[in-house]
C-alpha cells in the first residue's frame, strides 16, 4: 500500500476518536458586555500575561461525527484594559476570591456525517453546554465553527449567557449599568491526537 494512503486511512482512523488540549495562548475566551444607556462596549479576555501558569485549560474529543469535553478558566486572568473596572468585576461581581473558576462542558455538538471526508469548514453548528459560574450550572447553547486541514482542527463557540442566571448582579457604575446579557467566543486551535 503506497505510504500516503497508508498515512491518509491512519488519520481518518484517527478522527473516530481524537483530542485536542485546549490551552493558552494557542485557545482565547473572548467577551462583549454592552452598557446602558450609553452605547459603552466593555470587551474582555485572557490578559497576555496572565499570572496562573494555566488559566485556561481542557480537552475536546472528536469521536464519531461530535465533540465534547470540558474546558476550565481561571477568571482572574480576565482583562478589559482598564484595571479599576478589571478589579470591580473581579472583586465585587464575579467575586474570584470565593469562585476562582468558570467550567464549560460541551456535551452535544454533532458535525455533518462527511466531515472531513468532504467538507472542511463548518458553520452554524448547534451546540448545548452546561456552563458553571459564580457556584451555579445552566445550560447554555449556541453556534460553533469547526475548521479542519489534515490533523490541525479550529473549533470556535459562540453562545450568550445573562448574568443574572448566575446570581451575578448586574453592574453598573456613575449611571452606566451593563447589559444583563453577554456574548461569549471561545476559540480553539490545536493538532488533534490520540486520546
Amino acid at each position: 500500500m503506497p505510504a500516503f494512503l497508508t498515512l491518509f486511512l491512519s488519520f481518518c482512523l484517527a478522527l473516530k476518536a481524537a483530542s485536542l488540549d485546549v490551552i493558552f495562548p494557542e485557545s482565547q475566551i473572548e467577551f462583549l458586555a454592552i452598557g446602558r444607556p450609553s452605547a459603552l462596549k466593555i470587551r474582555g479576555k485572557i490578559k497576555e500575561d496572565s499570572a496562573p501558569a494555566k488559566p485556561l485549560e481542557g480537552k475536546w474529543v472528536l469521536k464519531e461525527s461530535a465533540i465534547t469535553g470540558q474546558v476550565s478558566l481561571k477568571l482572574s486572568v480576565l482583562d478589559t484594559g482598564i484595571a479599576l473596572r478589571d478589579r470591580h468585576m473581579k472583586e465585587k461581581y464575579l467575586e474570584t476570591e470565593k469562585f476562582p473558576t468558570a467550567h464549560f462542558t460541551l456535551s452535544k455538538l454533532s458535525l455533518p456525517a462527511d466531515f472531513p471526508e468532504k467538507l472542511t469548514n463548518v458553520k452554524d453548528l448547534p451546540f448545548e453546554a452546561d456552563l458553571k459560574l459564580h457556584g451555579r450550572s445552566k445550560l447554555v447553547r449556541g453556534v460553533a465553527e469547526v475548521g479542519q486541514d489534515g490533523s490541525k482542527l479550529e473549533l470556535t463557540l459562540h453562545f450568550k449567557v445573562l448574568v443574572t442566571d448566575f446570581g451575578i448582579e448586574i453592574p453598573s457604575y456613575l449611571g452606566i449599568k451593563v447589559a444583563d446579557e453577554v456574548t461569549v467566543k471561545a476559540t480553539s486551535k490545536g493538532t488533534l491526537k490520540s486520546p
